[in-house]
């Protein structure tokens, strides 16, 4: 038989606003080229191993904020694969709908396909496979409908973007359950919606896997770590995937306890033996924790971290002190005047309170406005 080997990927989300960025400006148009450079490096994967098909399963561009430039550089990157039969399925955040660049069929090369709202089947009968798939047409879609398969083959995928869900819950993003599939016959269910990497194997005749590619680039701080895309083969014995890491950095968020540091370079040392097990490309945003030493002040000095964590080879480190001061405030409840009030006041709001992050919250505006005014008494002595 002729090979059936994909690369199946989604959320790629190209052009949209990075949300919660630290850097600046000049950094941020540095992240959005990582971004393109990440579909270069899929697409040249897909020509290396001259993969049969790729699937794009929704979110891949971002409708409201993609410009031209970006498109031209898609079709660009697509005409590098002519012998590669290229698969969309449109998301909630690139619908196929009015004013959107699917809709432009003249621009896209012959050999990429972009599904509609309707569920389309495409049939590859030299390799005994069928391809099915749809893709929204507006940014919510709450009602489903499932695919049913007038031409089945002996090989089936589909290609979709939706939230795949417990049976009865609700979405407002084409909601899915594995449910859905058990009595379909397909062999893999490429899907789009989800970031982060991840697949369920129904117990039915095809033993389908329905799987999530994740984003092949972190979006935002609650990315973390490796990106991966899919990589698939479909054989006589069944589905084969690997995972595969082409992202161009990774977002890493570590949090270091600073209760036992007493110097700045104890503090630089922890988070050094922190972070030299990841690369020194990723993004960091490394948040101090625990009882800070009043002595030292990390606000200040977060300039003199950054710079010597450069000479080491992280350059993009962004440094959040999450501390508090080592106050005694069993010996400021002793005393009598407004720091004493300010402590008995706060604490009853930590009382009466029953939500963990507001208490958290709480917490921290306790130890800061007790810093701000034993400050403002030290000023007046």
């Amino acid at each position: 038989m002729k090979k059936i080997e994909w690369l199946h990927t989604a959320d790629l989300h190209l052009d949209r606003p990075i949300s919660g960025w630290k850097g600046t400006a000049e950094q941020l148009m540095v992240r959005y080229e990582e971004h393109r450079d990440t579909f270069r490096r899929i697409i040249s994967f897909v020509e290396d191993r001259k993969l049969p098909f790729l699937f794009i399963a929704g979110d891949f561009i971002e409708h409201s904020a993609v410009t031209k430039s970006t498109i031209r550089f898609v079709i660009e990157q697509l005409e590098r694969i002519p012998s590669t039969q290229v698969f969309i399925a449109p998301g909630n955040h690139d619908p196929y709908m009015e004013g959107s660049y699917y809709l432009r069929s003249s621009i896209w090369p012959k050999h990429v396909h972009i599904f509609g709202g309707e569920w389309e089947e495409h049939v590859d009968s030299t390799r005994k496979l069928l391809i099915s798939g749809r893709g929204f047409t507006s940014f919510l879609e709450s009602q489903s409908t499932l695919p049913r398969l007038h031409n089945n083959l002996e090989y089936n995928i589909c290609v979709c973007h939706g939230d795949l869900q417990a049976q009865g819950k609700e979405s407002q993003y084409f909601p899915l359950t594995e449910q859905d599939f058990f009595d379909q016959a397909f062999d893999y269910v490429a899907l789009g919606h989800i970031h982060k990497a991840g697949q369920v194997q129904l117990k039915n005749k095809k033993k389908t896997i329905l799987r999530y590619a994740g984003s092949p680039e972190a979006q935002n701080w609650k990315e973390l770590g490796r990106r991966t895309v899919t990589w698939g083969k479909l054989r006589s014995k069944g589905v084969q995937l690997e995972e595969v890491s082409l992202h161009s950095r990774t977002y890493e968020k570590v949090e270091i306890d600073i209760s036992f540091c007493q110097t700045r370079q104890e503090i630089l040392d922890c988070m050094l033996a922190e972070i030299q097990k990841l690369p020194k490309e990723s993004y960091y945003r490394i948040q101090w924790g625990g009882r800070r030493d009043l002595e030292l002040s990390l606000e200040h000095e977060q300039p003199w971290y950054s710079r010597l964590l450069a000479e080491q080879g992280y350059q993009n480190v962004w440094l959040e002190d999450e501390t508090i001061p080592d106050f005694d405030l069993e010996q400021y409840r002793q005393q009598s005047g407004l720091v004493a009030l300010f402590i008995e006041r706060m604490e009853l709001n930590l009382q009466q309170e029953q939500d963990e992050e507001c208490r958290q919250l709480i917490k921290r505006a306790m130890y800061k406005g007790l810093e701000a005014l034993l400050v403002k008494e030290l000023a007046h002595l």
